[in-house]
């Protein structure tokens, strides 16, 4: 055989070695000059609110835009969850899923934490939760193959009996990540709800709307498309605030629902209150781990022995990579 295509390449025969692999992979760092970079782990280093993927003009035609005017709401309601892998059996995981709702009300804060609780994701387990629930969940099979995606399954079905909770406590529900992942059902008869993501992948397909909303000295909020019933924005609550993803029902009051995460921001982030609140009130802690472990076994689950693969084989070098490299350090 003359030679090879693979990936549109053609790769001599002769030159399909290891040698040959780390030097193209090494030559993709021709491509980084000149290029903006942003750490992924920041180390001591201090936040920069310009993310290096910003668009180089000012721009923005087409996009429409809404400036959020402070207004009071009667009460502004965060949902945010967590969810940790417990066990692993031959057909499926086991997790501990944590949530908080969290009431700001004239200024009191009331913050309900809900769980831990033990969820087994098994193709069985999750065709029982459907009949339960009332959903359709197909092919539950595919959701135990992967680690991430029965997990996504189980985020997605706690936050949406959340919800239905959270609906009743305020004008304004806020959850933390994208309502596109949600079932639409869970913000049926929500008057006003927004998703607020941190990270988005349409940071960097709407690099001139993100520009725009960076550089602009006052909070901002831009249309950048429609997804599944939702209007998406790219937006920020103060002059130095984040850049979010915001995700609004096409039938809510998305100005109703901008001005009242204004009006719950507190600080300089722009990031609202209620939701840092439920971030922090949905930790699932290492002794609640311990005790739901303890749980497992009085179910009558057999608790199998196991190691630290990672420790038994690569012993204290098992570290993350912020433990072996010093910030700042000289090279």
């Amino acid at each position: 055989m003359k030679n090879q295509e693979f990936a549109g390449i053609a790769v001599e025969e002769r030159l399909s070695s290891v040698n040959y692999v780390i030097r193209a992979m090494m030559e993709t760092c021709e491509h980084l000059s000149g290029a903006s970079l942003v750490p992924r782990d920041p180390g001591d280093g201090g936040y920069v609110v310009s993310p290096a993927y910003l668009g180089t003009e000012r721009g923005g035609n087409g996009y429409r835009r809404y400036y959020p005017r402070f207004r009071w709401l009667d009460a502004v309601v965060g949902v945010d969850s967590s969810v940790y892998p417990l066990a692993e059996s031959s057909d499926g995981f086991v997790f501990a899923i944590c949530g908080a709702i969290v009431v700001e009300r004239g200024g009191v804060v009331d913050v309900r934490r809900v769980g831990p609780i033990i969820f087994y994701a098994s193709p069985r387990s999750i065709a029982s939760l459907a009949r339960a629930l009332g959903i359709e969940i197909p092919n539950p099979a595919r959701y135990v193959r992967d680690v991430g995606r029965a997990r996504k399954l189980a985020i997605s079905i706690f936050e949406a009996g959340l919800l239905l909770d959270a609906v009743k406590l305020g004008e304004t529900v806020l959850l933390d990540g994208s309502l596109e992942r949600m079932p639409s059902q869970a913000w049926d008869g929500i008057r006003q709800a927004a998703g607020v993501s941190k990270r988005s992948q349409l940071f960097k397909q709407h690099p001139d709307a993100l520009a725009e909303v960076v550089r602009s000295p006052i909070p901002v909020v831009v249309h950048v498309g429609f997804r599944r019933g939702l209007s998406v924005y790219l937006g920020k609550f103060g002059r130095h605030g984040v850049p979010l993803r915001l995700d609004v029902p096409v039938e809510a009051d998305c100005e109703a629902v901008f001005d009242g995460i204004l009006a719950n921001v507190h600080d300089g982030t722009g990031y609202p209150n209620v939701l840092r609140e439920a971030h922090i009130a949905s930790k699932i802690l290492k002794s609640e781990v311990l005790g739901m472990m303890a749980r497992l076994m009085a179910m009558g689950a057999r608790i199998a022995p196991s190691v630290r693969l990672r420790d038994l084989l690569f012993g204290p070098f098992n570290r993350p990579p912020s433990e072996w490299v010093t910030p700042g350090a000289g090279v």
